[in-house]
């Protein structure tokens, strides 16, 4: 009776055991998608989340080939840019006239406010980068 016992008690810890694996799994799991949703460049997110756009820009410039785009087109898939936005830069060094660079906020990142810069010539993209004032 006794040999009997601790084998239930034994099947009970194991499916305790094994049960709090899976759960603790399919969390991470359900925590790495949120987190990867959340770095995924969607207009709306863009538009609707200004503040947020630092977190998803890698993903823009992976997802979307600017370099050869048009100002039409960049305006298009990201809206108009910023007014106000600075000409210098920490980094990246150099100055970017306002008159042929499109701008756009990305946010605060850490201490510094940052920006994406889009350089054209002749009415396409030939650069990306992001700017920090």
């Amino acid at each position: 009776m006794d040999r009997e016992r601790e084998i239930k008690r034994a099947r009970i810890f194991n499916y305790t055991v094994a049960s709090l694996f899976l759960l603790l799994f399919v969390s991470l799991f359900a925590l790495l998608g949120v987190w990867k949703w959340s770095r995924t460049f969607t207009v709306r997110k863009w538009t609707e989340c200004p503040e947020d756009r630092h977190k998803i820009v890698s993903n823009l410039i992976a997802k979307h080939t600017i370099l050869g785009m048009s100002e039409q087109e960049i305006v298009s898939l990201l809206g108009e840019e910023y007014e106000n936005a600075p000409e210098r830069f920490k980094l990246p060094r150099g100055e970017f006239p306002d008159e042929s660079t499109l701008t756009y906020y990305l946010g605060v990142d850490f201490m510094d406010t940052a920006w994406l810069i889009i350089p054209m010539e002749n009415g396409v993209a030939v650069d990306c980068r992001i700017g920090v004032t």
